[in-house]
């Protein structure tokens, strides 16, 4: 059991052994189970109904004890409180679940001993929504070693399309021709462009790609790239959002930059002022916001030459706000929902999946952006297109993910009367 304020007095649970949860600490994994075979187009009506209404009445394990004691006292260490003596018998949690419990309890100490550290304070939290975070600091402590691999194993990497080569080529020669010219890319670009709007393809691959080379261009190009000044937080937004609403348009899903988030799901907004230790009746501030019927996934961004310290409060930030999400879209009754999303230090980034791993959460880095500032930097994305190939990556699983929350959301809507 966890006892007192001792580092040194951690419960023991045998990672051989095989735990047994009740029925409030499974909730997570209940509202998940779905049929490896499970797709947005073959689920029918009955099961839909059937998931949205079991999943609405699930309760999030912040809100069960002993959880909801410990995030207390993780709000009373924020604010330079004692943290008071508790004493918790974990045996009866899962394995995954006791673990980050006692990852949390830790965590509060550590920093209760040495404030200065606010990623430790963040760490706690993370591990307080019942998120494993895969790249996070002395997991090997906490959970078994089948548990870590078995958790790495489940995430997936992003399905990246091999069939984009072809539509590069001709801007990868073009720019070898000309000598990294590129102005003289930028027209062949252009060009292109009216071609495959005349012929009423631009809203289709080759003309997104063709934007999206079109838009690098001039970012290239400009006169801010001439100076050596770092780029703010503001401008490194509205650069990746030039790229991602190219990559949206006619669909669905549209981007909101710098506004309020509201998670609009009954008794979401408790858990996020839990999360977030306040009572905001609006909701968190969100860098780019991605949305359709609901919220799908947020991305954060800071500006170039921030301190690793910085980025790394704000990915616990960034996993906790999108663990919020990803609870919204369960509640509908989304079978297994995962969330694609990312962290920006300038025009480089760090792409992560977020998804269901047993009984809690995990979160991982799955991939890299990073956009081209010269022709050379260019030149090597055209010859690979590896950024492109991991956009077309992200858009696909924000479709995916629209299109399977706009059915249940739909059907949340209809059988709201029976939750």
């Amino acid at each position: 059991m966890i006892q007192g304020s001792s580092l040194n007095k951690k419960v023991s649970h045998s990672s051989s052994s095989t735990h047994t949860t009740s029925s409030s600490t499974n909730s997570i994994s209940s509202a998940h189970a779905v049929p490896s075979s499970a797709s947005s187009s073959s689920i029918n009506a009955a099961s839909l109904s059937t998931q949205a209404i079991k999943a609405t009445k699930q309760k999030s394990p912040l809100l069960e004890e002993p959880w909801q004691t410990l995030q207390d006292c993780a709000q009373k260490v924020s604010q330079k409180r004692s943290m008071p003596c508790l004493e918790y018998d974990l045996s009866s949690m899962s394995e995954t679940r006791a673990g980050l419990f006692q990852h949390a309890y830790d965590s509060l100490l550590l920093f209760q001993d040495n404030g200065e550290d606010i990623v430790t304070l963040k760490d706690a939290f993370v591990a307080l929504s019942c998120t494993m975070n895969l790249s996070g600091p002395n997991l090997k402590s906490y959970f078994s070693k089948e548990i870590l691999e078995l958790a790495a194993h489940d995430t997936e990497l992003l399905n990246k399309q091999n069939k984009i080569a072809n539509l590069l080529e001709p801007f990868h020669e073009n720019l070898c021709r000309n000598d990294l010219d590129i102005s003289k890319l930028l027209q062949f670009a252009v060009k292109r462009k009216a071609e495959l709007m005349e012929a009423g393809q631009d809203n289709e691959m080759e003309g997104k790609i063709t934007d999206i080379i079109e838009c690098l261009c001039r970012f290239i190009a400009s006169p801010e790239m001439r100076v050596e000044e770092p780029f703010s937080e503001a401008e490194v937004v509205d650069i990746w959002r030039s790229i991602f609403k190219i990559l949206l348009r006619d669909t669905n899903v549209y981007i909101k930059s710098g506004e309020t988030v509201v998670i609009a799901a009954k008794g979401v907004q408790e858990i996020l002022n839990k999360e977030f230790g306040d009572h905001s009746t609006y909701g968190r501030k969100a860098d780019m916001l991605f949305k359709s019927k609901s919220e799908l996934c947020n991305f954060e961004f800071k500006a170039e030459g921030t301190p690793p310290s910085e980025m790394l409060i704000q990915n616990r930030k960034n996993i906790r706000l999108n663990r919020c999400i990803l609870e919204h879209l369960r509640r509908l009754g989304v079978s297994r929902p995962r969330i694609v999303f990312a962290d920006f230090q300038g025009f480089s980034g760090c792409v992560f999946l977020l998804q269901s791993f047993k009984d809690v959460y995990t979160s991982k880095c799955i991939d890299y952006l990073s956009v081209p500032r010269n022709a050379t930097e260019l030149k090597e994305l055209l010859r690979d297109g590896d950024l492109i190939a991991s956009l077309l990556a992200i858009m696909k699983h924000l479709l995916d993910s629209e299109q399977e929350g706009a059915a249940f959301f739909k059907l949340h809507l209809s059988q709201s009367h029976q939750i």
